[in-house]
């Protein structure tokens, strides 16, 4: 998914996720779906977001597609723990996830940067 030059969402790939985990650098996944309605409005509202999408920059982004029910997506939902979408998680730079930043449903531009901002302080501290 490419909101901006510049702003890319990697598709999720095991490999990928699994290097982007191991990068040093934190990490934000976002489950979403073709056919979710609160997921449309993310993408088209706050991720769109010049202020949000300069926040994202130093992260590493990747992207998982839920719109179809198949083993993958139901693996990756059971380990997440992940119930509706959207739902995105934050890592720190060791890859661990910080569950207090989780973000589930639709959010503003202003929401989505104050949770930036916390990761921002929690990954510096950590």
């Amino acid at each position: 998914m490419t909101v901006r030059p510049g702003v890319t969402w990697e598709p999720y790939t095991p490999s990928g996720f699994s290097q982007a985990l191991a990068s040093g650098r934190p990490t934000v996944a976002l489950f979403s779906a073709s056919w979710c309605p609160h997921c449309r409005d993310l993408k088209s509202g706050a991720l769109t977001d010049a202020r949000v999408m300069e926040a994202m920059l130093p992260l590493n982004r990747i992207s998982f597609d839920m719109s179809s029910s198949t083993p993958e997506s139901e693996a990756n939902s059971a380990r997440f723990g992940v119930n509706g979408y959207p739902t995105i998680l934050f890592f720190d730079a060791k890859g661990q996830e910080i569950r207090a930043l989780r973000v589930v449903g639709s959010r503003s531009s202003e929401d989505l940067l104050e949770t930036l901002d916390r990761l921002k302080q929690m990954t510096r501290s950590r």
